[in-house]
């Protein structure tokens, strides 16, 4: 078949349309953290306190060195507040400041509870055989969140993160201790009424879905009240203690960054098909109940922290791409002074998040 000198180039000029529409497409993709496999979104969480206002600005400085684009420091971020902020604009890295809420009241667990051993992966998911034989014991309990004064306590932090002009706020250490509910007078009190409430409900599965249901509310109360003040303030958290009866229930809560663990810190280390699993199901249901929120992979490092010795770096190597090709958009590492002690963990984690 012949064809004309016109209809030749007609045919290349769609050709090359399509090319150009096709690339811009495969770079869209690639920004929204699609087929690219990389992360868009990279929080380093440094919990080790510093000297000085050239500390600060050295460490933020080498976060963003490492390939993070935003950091949460909260065992300074009261007192060295400007300094964080103002390194953050500077490094353009987003801030972020931690939300500890405080109650009259602490969580009271059930009286068998008493009993148990301390979970030996902390408040991390305990090993399969320890299930229901331990607690995240601590010298003090996590204040129950049920209590107005919680509310009213992390709306004051709030306050202040939006005062000082951080990039967003976060919430971590929020949960129970037991790992599935609080049992003093006021939660007792509420759940009674739910259990009323939900008649045709198992005992057990109704007791879960309340304590469930109490952080949901707790999180939309102070999130609410931090956008009605500032639209634009940004929202993550780590789901930390591990809350057994719903292990990923992150994505019922309305942040933006909803960080859930993938890979935790101690032995024995977690199978990759672990890994594999719960980083597919972050990215899966990452927007099943909030259609702008983004599922966030959080990997535990420690070296010289409770008896850990630190992750190898094919290891740390291994674990951040198991998540990486499961399709998660979001990455939350701790603990970033750890990371700055390991040369070799560093250039792993370079490679990874660029």
């Amino acid at each position: 078949m012949h064809i004309s000198e016109p209809y030749k180039l007609i045919i290349l000029f769609s050709v090359l349309i399509l090319s150009c529409f096709s690339s811009e497409l495969l770079s869209m993709n690639k920004k929204s953290g699609g087929t690219s496999r990389k992360f868009i979104w990279k929080i380093a969480w440094s919990t080790r306190p510093v000297k000085s206002k050239d500390e600060i600005k050295q460490r933020i400085s080498q976060a963003k060195a490492i390939g993070f684009n935003a950091i949460a420091l909260p065992g300074i971020q009261k007192r060295w507040s400007d300094e964080i902020v103002s390194v953050g604009k500077e490094k353009h890295i987003e801030v972020y400041y931690v939300i500890f809420p405080h109650s009259g009241v602490s969580q009271k667990y059930e009286p068998h509870e008493y009993n148990l051993l301390p979970n030996s992966q902390h408040g991390g998911e305990p090993l399969p055989e320890d299930i229901g034989k331990v607690i995240d014991k601590k010298p003090k309990p996590f204040p129950c969140f049920i209590r107005e004064e919680a509310v009213l306590s992390a709306q004051k932090d709030v306050d202040f993160a939006i005062k000082k002009g951080y990039t967003g706020i976060a919430f971590d250490l929020f949960g129970y201790d037991n790992f599935h509910g609080c049992y003093c007078a006021s939660c007792n009190k509420a759940r009674k009424k739910y259990l009323q409430e939900h008649p045709g409900m198992d005992k057990k599965e109704a007791d879960h879905r309340f304590s469930e249901e109490c952080i949901i509310k707790f999180y939309t109360k102070v999130i609410s009240y931090a956008k009605s003040i500032n639209p634009e303030i940004k929202t993550t958290c780590h789901i930390y203690p591990a809350f057994l009866p719903n292990i990923l229930y992150g994505n019922h809560l309305p942040v933006d960054y909803c960080g859930q663990t993938a890979a935790w810190f101690f032995k024995p280390y977690w199978d990759l098909n672990k890994i594999k699993k719960y980083s597919e199901i972050i990215v899966k249901n990452e927007a099943a109940y909030h259609s702008n929120s983004i599922g966030v992979a959080m990997v535990g490092f420690y070296k010289n922290v409770w008896g850990e010795t630190g992750k190898s770096p094919q290891r740390l190597k291994n674990e951040v791409e198991t998540i990486k090709k499961a399709g998660v958009k979001g990455i939350m590492i701790s603990e970033l002074s750890s990371i700055l002690s390991c040369p070799e963990i560093i250039q792993v984690l370079k490679n990874e998040l660029k």
